[in-house]
């Protein structure tokens, strides 16, 4: 199911006009480039006259050059207007540094593009390099990398406190379904040290005895995440671990 918008389709693609004008300017560059994103063999042709994409595409760019600049953007086989993934590959590939190099322009534009996709749920990131050049990717923005292949698994939320989302996601190399907890952007600093006493409580307490898994945590200073197993028993363990902190207070008093 489609995430980005009419009004941010439109957008990105005014954008990207812009930088396609700007990147194939001599005859059939722009084939080029396309071969790089479909098969323009297997493509059918929109010209009876041809077999396939390619054919019309050489016969009405640079044969005659009779086709309006942006036809790109209006050519229903290349699924712009009405596919995310067909769009998102076309950014990623006409922002890659085989395409064209890098300018402040182009970095200018692709963050005009980020910006506008973030709205949506949507965002590109560095995948690689390539000769110390950014070759790009897009994920959700609700979305977590994988350790082991550096794909990405979408992440479903399931609750939401006064400084922090839960998201639940399924690790398909582990056949196990997890629980995430990311702070909010503008949490305050009282309540991001909470966060962290809430980390340091799980992991160095007895709580693992109620079989709660602190399964991973990467740099809880720059992620600002952390993730279980089994939201259910973290609740419960955290609320169990509340109950005994009580006690133990409680105890000390009378004594």
């Amino acid at each position: 199911m489609n995430k980005i918008t009419t009004v941010t389709r439109r957008d990105v693609i005014d954008i990207l006009k812009e930088e396609y004008s700007n990147c194939f300017q001599e005859p059939g560059e722009s084939m080029e480039f396309l071969k790089r994103l479909y098969n323009l063999e297997v493509l059918p042709s929109g010209d009876n006259r041809y077999a396939n994409a390619e054919g019309d595409i050489y016969q009405h760019t640079i044969n005659n050059d009779d086709w309006r600049w942006d036809w790109v953007f209006i050519d229903k086989r290349f699924e712009l207007k009405t596919s995310d993934v067909k769009l998102l590959e076309f950014i990623c590939q006409i922002f890659h540094p085989v395409v064209r190099k890098e300018s402040d322009d182009r970095k200018k534009r692709l963050d005009e593009i980020n910006n506008l996709l973030k709205k949506d749920g949507l965002e590109l990131y560095v995948e690689k390099t390539m000769s110390e050049r950014s070759v790009w990717s897009w994920k959700n923005i609700d979305s977590i990398r994988k350790k082991e292949d550096s794909t990405y698994m979408s992440l479903t939320k399931i609750g939401e406190g006064s400084y922090a989302r839960v998201f639940s996601y399924f690790d398909e190399y582990y056949d196990k379904k997890f629980a995430l907890k990311k702070v909010k952007d503008d949490i305050s600093v009282k309540d991001l040290f909470r966060f962290k006493q809430e980390y340091q409580i799980m992991k160095f307490s007895k709580i693992r005895d109620s079989e709660i898994l602190l399964f991973f945590n990467k740099g809880i200073e720059d992620n600002l995440e952390n993730r279980y197993q089994n939201i259910d028993k973290m609740i419960q363990g955290v609320v169990s671990l509340k109950n005994k902190l009580i006690k133990q207070k409680d105890h000390s008093t009378t004594s």
